[in-house]
């Protein structure tokens, strides 16, 4: 059973010259003090035990075969190329493959970010103590309003920031409204510092000062951003109901549906006040789409929505999202540069066709606005 398990390992050991087991027998040494091993196929299928006799011509008979055996490609102790080739070409193309997938399949959480910074959702509005005004409050006056859900939109949170000053004096009127359209990342929190310098005029607590206008702002946090509903977190996404999923055509419904409201709006501090959409990143996209919607469709609201606004603000806007995947990854030996045809929401405000059911769209006739004014 030994000289078996030691012709098994032997096998294992030498199989590159292609014997099974039997094949094999094993010369001892007579000398106690060298007990070498002398490994040779034996030459007649009778698997009896070599005799001292046969270890030259079984020596020999080694030698052939394992100068066979080293010569053969297969069985080559070489450089594995095969194995190399696969490392160099597999690996970086599977690693490719794994990445452009996930980017295709999880693109919209890479488009829409309102879970970022962290705390961005559950992020509380700031309230005055009394004595000491938060910071993010100096000058301002905060006035949440939330808007139900429809059929097609969840409940909206929307921030209408006021100056101070004006608010308090019983003659206040607002000589416009900014209506705000967020970037891709982070609540209206955020923003409020941006708000003040649009609102507060320098070195001053707030009110208007020489030629400076007095203007209110209001910032709708789309579906899924700050307080507003929206979709379920990952990994439940999938299971949001139709209306509460976030993608383009539904941020633009939520804007125009909450614009139309603001606009019919026929007392109050905002009664028959102008109108001009500020877009911001992500939001000037949004912006194009959405004064393609009120200006191309037959929606009975669009009319008075028409009437009220008076200019349009861009601020760092994006061409299109497909445009942004060719910047971020410009070379051509890249296979990340390419996936631009699979992006479900575009985000075009490149081309001349205007359409709200369209996936890509979006310019409007500039002079069509009230005044035509338009700060690009």
């Amino acid at each position: 059973m030994a000289m078996k398990a030691l012709q098994n390992n032997l096998f294992h050991i030498f199989a590159p010259l292609r014997h099974s087991p039997e094949h094999y027998c094993i010369i001892s040494n007579p000398s106690p003090l060298r007990a070498t091993l002398l490994i040779s196929p034996i030459l007649s299928s009778s698997g009896r035990r070599c005799r001292r006799s046969d270890a030259p011509r079984l020596l020999s008979t080694s030698t052939q075969h394992l100068a066979e055996a080293a010569g053969d490609p297969a069985s080559s102790a070489g450089v594995p190329w095969g194995l190399l080739l696969q490392l160099l070409v597999g690996l970086p193309v599977a690693l490719w493959t794994w990445k452009s997938l996930m980017l295709v399949i999880f693109q919209r959480r890479l488009v829409y970010l309102p879970y970022f910074p962290p705390g961005s959702r559950t992020q509380e509005l700031p309230r005055s103590t009394g004595t000491h005004d938060h910071p993010l409050l100096v000058g301002l006056a905060l006035h949440k309003i939330r808007f139900p859900s429809t059929r097609e939109s969840p409940t909206l949170d929307g921030l209408l920031v006021l100056p101070m000053k004006p608010l308090a004096s019983s003659t206040s009127s607002l000589d416009g409204l900014v209506f705000y359209l967020q970037g891709n990342a982070g609540n209206t929190l955020a923003r409020l510092p941006v708000f003040r310098e649009l609102l507060v005029p320098p070195g001053t607590g707030g009110g208007g000062q020489g030629g400076w206008l007095k203007l209110g702002v209001f910032a709708l946090s789309p579906r899924g951003y700050w307080s507003s509903e929206g979709p379920l977190p990952f990994p439940f996404t999938a299971l949001t109901r139709p209306a509460y999923r976030l993608h383009q055509r539904g941020v633009v419904a939520d804007y125009a549906r909450v614009l139309e409201e603001l606009a019919a709006h026929t007392t109050g501090p905002l009664a028959s006040v102008p109108i001009w959409v500020h877009g911001h990143s992500l939001g000037g996209a949004v912006a194009a789409q959405l004064l393609s919607h009120i200006f191309f469709s037959n929606h009975p609201g669009t009319a008075a929505t028409r009437s009220r606004l008076a200019g349009l603000i861009l601020e760092n806007p994006l061409p299109s999202v497909p445009h942004m995947v060719k910047l971020l990854y410009p070379s051509r030996y890249v296979p990340y540069h390419y996936l631009a045809p699979f992006v479900r929401d575009t985000w075009d405000t490149r081309s001349p066709s205007c359409s709200s059911r369209a996936s890509t769209t979006n310019w409007f006739p500039i002079p069509s606005l009230r005044n035509s004014t338009a700060i690009i």
